[in-house]
């Protein structure tokens, strides 16, 4: 899967890291260059923290200032747009049962 795998978070400024997947684990980004100084290679263990996980504590949601489930849901490629919105209103009241919404 071609996504972000983490972040490198400043005081300034937010970025993400993308890979091809060729990293599978965090350790394997440890001597990833992200920058040069004086000539010589600044890699990510020496300006981070690199830890595995599967938790992103930086994102979260909210409806009217009570914690809420973010559910984003795109369609397939090729897929009709109608009919996966159709489906979607379809199984909304299993949905709402399932996440107890008013």
């Amino acid at each position: 899967m071609n996504a972000a795998k983490g972040t490198i978070d400043g005081e300034a400024q937010n970025y993400q890291i993308n890979s091809n997947d060729q990293l599978l684990a965090g350790d394997d980004y440890r001597d990833v260059i992200v920058a040069y100084k004086n000539g010589a290679p600044v890699t990510l263990s020496d300006v981070s923290k690199i830890s595995d996980g599967v938790e992103n504590v930086r994102l979260a949601g909210w409806m009217n200032q009570t914690p809420a489930v973010i559910l984003n849901i795109q369609r397939q490629p090729g897929a009709n747009t109608i009919a996966v919105v159709k489906s979607i209103e379809d199984l909304l009241p299993q949905l709402q049962a399932t996440f107890r919404c008013p």
